[in-house]
């Protein structure tokens, strides 16, 4: 994002990507290992209930 927007200094899509920057940093901040693990789980399990593999496999 940053290498497309670099030398449009002060234009409206510069603030979106520096925007978008900050939001991504926050995310990553807030995040710790035992709620990313539980999260992981819980799209694993909810995966493995959604997925069927054809029986000729």
């Amino acid at each position: 994002m940053e290498d497309k927007t670099f030398f449009d200094y002060f234009s409206i899509e510069r603030l979106y990507v520096f925007l978008l920057q900050l939001e991504i940093i926050e995310r990553w901040i807030s995040l710790d290992k035992e709620k990313g693990n539980q999260m992981f789980r819980e799209i694993i399990d909810s995966l493995k209930g959604e997925v069927r593999v054809p029986s000729e496999f």
